[in-house]
């Protein structure tokens, strides 16, 4: 793998993998205690729905639907999505392309600039996402 920027990594096959990410506090959410998917370390959220608490894992391959986790979640329930270690929530940076949730800012970098960040939707079962690297958007899932 080589480095693109802090925190991505791009693979011998051209993905790329976030291999950092961080909460508005600078806790890490990408830890090699989490579960794996496809042996890469997954990205650690916790979220609240009308089914309670819970914690995901997402893949940390750009454009990857798959998480671990949430399997009692409602398609299309809109997610509080905090931080595992502090409860912080995720900043809500734009309305989402499904019009129905809103894009959530992970952070890339501890110093937690929405210039570099992976951003998700918080409706459960949206495949929308991008990345920004320096305030561009790089990659974008649709």
């Amino acid at each position: 793998m080589t480095q693109q920027a802090f925190g991505i990594l791009k693979d011998d096959n051209g993905r790329r993998i976030v291999v950092s990410a961080f909460c508005c506090n600078g806790h890490p959410l990408v830890s090699e205690e989490n579960p794996c998917i496809d042996d890469l370390a997954t990205i650690h959220l916790r979220v609240r729905s009308t089914t309670g608490e819970t914690d995901l894992y997402l893949s940390p391959i750009q454009g990857d639907p798959r998480v671990m986790g949430g399997d009692q979640i409602p398609e299309g329930e809109l997610l509080d999505v905090f931080c595992p270690v502090c409860g912080a929530s995720f900043e809500a940076v734009a309305p989402c392309y499904c019009r129905h949730g809103m894009f959530i800012a992970i952070y890339l970098k501890p110093d937690c600039q929405y210039r570099e960040a992976v951003v998700i939707c918080n409706s459960w079962g949206c495949k929308h996402s991008f990345i920004k690297l320096e305030s561009r958007i790089i990659l974008s899932s649709l």
